[in-house]
């Protein structure tokens, strides 16, 4: 089944952090969200839809007896699980996509492997794979870890870059 969240408004992501007030604490925002986020979101919604009373929920899932509803807590447990496991509900993503309306179908976005490479400077052009190349560790010297054992390479004097986008 897929889930497609269209977004009215802006919507902005942050790592977990207190949201204490001060000088010392900054939250940057990125995007997309990470899976535990839309997790969350999509575990908070089956919750709401289910009928159980999140304060139910909540006491549940902390071990304390409640006296009502308690087969639909135990199916909602199994479905979605709790604080110590997953539960049944396997999400996979979250994935950057646009929907075409005619097809009712997707088109998906991923960002483009790191070790493909084009021109710099050039915004069309080829796309370069970057080779695994063996080191002589006598022959480099790395400032961070003399350890390195292969380099990712293109094998040019040309000058290249990371793609951005595709």
């Amino acid at each position: 089944m897929i889930v497609y969240i269209n977004f009215f408004d802006s919507m902005l992501f942050r790592k977990c952090m207190p949201f204490d007030a001060g000088i010392h604490r900054r939250a940057t925002s990125f995007f997309p969200p990470t899976p535990t986020t839309i997790q969350g979101a999509i575990r908070s919604l089956i919750i709401s839809k289910s009928g159980i009373n999140y304060s139910d929920w909540m006491k549940f899932i902390k071990n304390k007896s409640i006296q009502n509803n308690e087969t639909k807590l135990i199916e909602l447990k199994e479905k979605i699980g709790d604080n110590k496991s997953i539960g049944k509900l396997i999400l996979k993503g979250p994935f950057i996509a646009k929907k075409i309306e005619e097809k009712n179908n997707f088109i998906l976005y991923f960002n483009p492997p790191l070790d493909l490479v084009k021109k710099r400077k050039k915004e069309f052009g080829d796309i370069y794979k970057l080779k695994l190349v063996k080191t002589e560790i006598d022959k480099y010297s790395f400032q961070y870890n003399n350890n390195l054992k292969n380099l990712l390479w293109y094998d040019s004097a040309e000058r290249v870059e990371n793609i951005k986008e595709f």
